[in-house]
Formats: structure tokens, C-alpha cells, sequence
């Protein structure tokens, strides 16, 4: 299997019933995408949900074919299920990243997605 960075990114929705479903819609009816954007999103009560998995994402340009993982809330003000899932994920798929990374180490528009702190990361890429 190829290993592949990790980037993480955020909804920026305050709505806790905003889920993959919700973000799916964004994506096909507003933008007009053929899928949601992100491999995986991270509900806000820790479900993982699978998204985009048979053919590259559509959420990092330049970096689709990464993996990119979405964190449904507002920039840095995620559950601790969410961040709990995360590092369960992250440990789970360890033999598959070679890094973990944000939205905003990528897309200078984008300063604030995930919103994770350098503690975290550093944290996130300990694991692998």
C-alpha cells in the first residue's frame, strides 16, 4: 500500500448536527463535486465516516491524492471523541502516512484549518 501524508482539515460549521451528510451536500449540490471532497470525516459525537475512497480527493489542491480527513466543528474547537477517534485513526493507519498535516500548511486562504496547535501534531505524528 502506498503511504500518503495526512491532512487534516475542518468543516468551520458551529453546527454540531452537521455531518458528513450535511458536508456531502456542500460539496455535490453547492460546488457541484461528484462526491464529497475528504476520504474521511470525524463527526462531532467521534464517528468516523468513510467519504471519498475509490479515486483521489478534492480537498487540498495540489495534494488530492494525499489523504484528507475532516474534522466536522469550528477551527480548533473539536470534542474530545473527535480528538480521541483521530488518534485511533492515526494509530490504525500508521503503516499508511507518512505525515500528518493541516488545511493551512498548504492554502495560505485557509489560516486557520484545522486549527490543531503544534502540541497536537507533534502529538498526532509521534504515533506514527
Amino acid at each position: 500500500m502506498t503511504k500518503r501524508k495526512l491532512i487534516i482539515h475542518c468543516s468551520d460549521s458551529p453546527y454540531p448536527e452537521h455531518g458528513v451528510e450535511v458536508i456531502k451536500k456542500w460539496h455535490v449540490n453547492e460546488r457541484g463535486w461528484s462526491d464529497i471532497g475528504y476520504h474521511f470525516v470525524i463527526e462531532r459525537n467521534g464517528d468516523l465516516k468513510k467519504g471519498r475512497l475509490t479515486y483521489p480527493g478534492a480537498h487540498t489542491r495540489g495534494h488530492n491524492f494525499e489523504t484528507g480527513l475532516c474534522l466536522c466543528g469550528l477551527s480548533g474547537a473539536f470534542e474530545n471523541a473527535q480528538m480521541k477517534t483521530l488518534e485511533t485513526f492515526v494509530v490504525q493507519n500508521a503503516h499508511t502516512i507518512t505525515e500528518i498535516k493541516q488545511h493551512s500548511d498548504f492554502d495560505a486562504k485557509k489560516p486557520f484549518c484545522a486549527g490543531l496547535n503544534d502540541n497536537q501534531i507533534k502529538y498526532l505524528n509521534s504515533l506514527l
